[in-house]
């Protein structure tokens, strides 16, 4: 079996424009769907993380929001 790669996939998908709309939706409404669920949970577990890190976060919602919450570095 061949090795695949799925970074063309990702490419066609996560483009500049589609960056550019998430941020702005963002910057609207705050973090929506998964991140939001996300850092409610945090904040209901009362984790308190002083390092961040962001492995796949598109926008970087999470490292925004984690770091205005109180994340020390990233």
């Amino acid at each position: 079996m061949a090795a695949t790669c799925h970074c063309v996939a990702t490419d066609r998908h996560f483009t500049g424009v589609r960056a550019q709309e998430e941020l702005a939706r963002y910057r609207r409404r705050g973090p929506t769907g998964t991140a939001r669920h996300l850092l409610e949970s945090v904040k209901v577990l009362g984790i308190a993380p002083e390092t961040l890190l962001d492995v796949g976060g598109g926008i970087a919602v999470l490292e925004h929001e984690l770091l205005e919450g109180g994340v020390q570095r990233r």
